[in-house]
């Protein structure tokens, strides 16, 4: 980004596990690299003491998907304990805490587990959808029907998380379970990219692109040049 001079957002990309994880420190608030860094490793440690698990459900799939539902609640509860105990043990880093957007493949399925504002994208068919919901409050007043889209970017709440991790003793996050089609490229990324996200038919054109390692690069280029407000990352998975 152009403003910040300390990165807050995290990121991690473990192939052999096939997991992905986006975190992003809550903007402002003291030491949001410490939460954001936290956060993912105590989330990933919970996956990787699970590999018996996951080589499971790549073998026999849907009898273990309440297994595998508990296992990622229990990972992003995890990463709220690091997060909030931290924060409760150390005046130095009181109040800090992140999002966290997490995406575990196993086989031909997609788990998400999502927390705040970072995004989650699947491009499909030439399409780029949305999989996760940012929790913030002027989204969920938009979901409500309190307020209309076109009054968000003048809302004094714009930004502002209703969800995060490490500011409660328990987590609330969303789950998403799917099917996985060959071809499919996910994006994850902090809202220092999708704040600029306007056009979704721009942004699939730019997941379809054939240089995959170079799209990531593309699109922080993107953010930067439309303001560069906050930190930028974007992870980009083919499968």
């Amino acid at each position: 980004g152009q403003k910040r001079e300390n990165n807050e957002d995290c990121w991690m990309a473990d192939e052999k596990l096939g997991l992905y994880v986006v975190a992003d420190g809550m903007g402002g608030h003291l030491a949001g690299d410490v939460a954001s860094g936290l956060a993912i490793s105590a989330a990933s440690e919970v996956i990787r003491a699970n590999r018996d698990l996951l080589e499971r459900i790549e073998r026999e799939g849907d009898p273990h998907k309440r297994e595998l539902a508990a296992m990622i609640t229990e990972a992003i509860q995890a990463a709220n304990t690091a997060v909030y105990q931290r924060s409760q043990d150390d005046p130095n880093v009181q109040g800090m805490g992140c999002t966290l957007t997490l995406l575990l493949i196993v086989g031909d399925r997609g788990v998400m587990a999502h927390v705040g504002d970072s995004r989650l994208y699947v491009q499909r068919g030439g399409v780029a959808h949305q999989l996760s919901q940012d929790h913030t409050i002027v989204a969920e007043l938009i979901r409500s029907g309190a307020l209309e889209p076109d009054q968000a970017e003048q809302s004094r709440f714009r930004g502002v998380l209703s969800r995060n991790i490490g500011s409660k003793p328990v987590a609330d996050p969303e789950l998403l379970r799917f099917e996985i089609v060959p071809g499919d490229r996910f994006l994850l990324c902090s809202d220092g990219l999708s704040n600029y996200l306007r056009d979704p038919l721009w942004l699939a054109q730019q997941l379809r692109a054939e240089d995959l390692e170079g799209i990531p690069a593309e699109l922080v280029r993107f953010a930067n040049e439309a303001g560069g407000a906050d930190n930028i990352t974007a992870l980009v998975i083919e499968v």
